[in-house]
């Protein structure tokens, strides 16, 4: 499952469509989001033998902030600047935030449960 996801996060406009047709459709499943959050949480610190699959979601995470680095660079060499690559910039800004986001709430649970191994030591 998760080298699906590596493919699929490898194709820039794959990540940008899924975001723009789901996600900002409020009658829709917001697969973006679940997919990551799922993939941040599959992250989190754990037995030692889930560490090839904690590895796996890394890697897809990873997929995903290259490829929508790839997908902005794209569009910023567009000459010009209508309202489709506008919105386009701003949902791009939304997923990296969103990203972001779910990067920084997986570092401060590792950072909470190391001050919790540290207080039962």
């Amino acid at each position: 499952m998760l080298r699906l996801i590596r493919k699929l996060s490898s194709d820039p406009q794959v990540l940008v469509d899924l975001f723009v047709n789901y996600d900002c459709d409020m009658a829709a499943a917001n697969l973006y989001e679940r997919t990551v959050a799922a993939l941040a949480r599959v992250m989190r610190p754990g037995p030692g033998a889930a560490q090839q699959v904690r590895n796996g979601a890394v890697q897809c995470m990873l997929a995903i902030v290259q490829s929508l680095r790839t997908w902005h660079a794209k569009a910023g060499g567009v000459p010009g600047t209508s309202t489709r690559s506008t919105l386009n910039r701003l949902l791009l800004l939304l997923l990296l935030l969103l990203l972001l986001l779910l990067l920084l709430l997986l570092l401060l649970l590792l950072l909470l449960l190391l001050l919790l191994l540290h207080a039962s030591v």
